[in-house]
């Protein structure tokens, strides 16, 4: 029983692994076909298309994006305030 048990848990794990590897290998797929039909588009259009200049332009519009949102959420400045805003306080222990 304890045979058939551990024979059953590995089968299980075997077909987790293997479903696990089909899924990442159709997300590489996907990727594929993707660059390919955006390849195809940029061929019909008359325009060159490159991988490299495609994931620049998309880091660009990401960096905007994201100095944006930095713009309209900015946070209070925590530094130091400058020698004359400070006040000297004179600290008495109490006993």
């Amino acid at each position: 029983m304890d045979f058939i048990r551990s024979l059953f848990r590995g089968a299980l794990v075997l077909l987790f692994t293997l479903a696990g590897l089909g899924i990442a290998f159709m997300f590489l797929v996907v990727g594929v076909v993707s660059l390919g039909v955006m390849y195809l588009v940029y061929l019909i259009r008359g325009k060159k298309f490159s991988a490299a200049q495609y994931w620049q332009q998309s880091r660009a519009k990401a960096q905007k994006t994201q100095s944006q949102f930095n713009e309209r959420f900015r946070q209070p400045s925590y530094s130091r305030r400058p020698q004359q805003d400070v006040s000297d306080v004179e600290i008495r222990e109490l006993k």
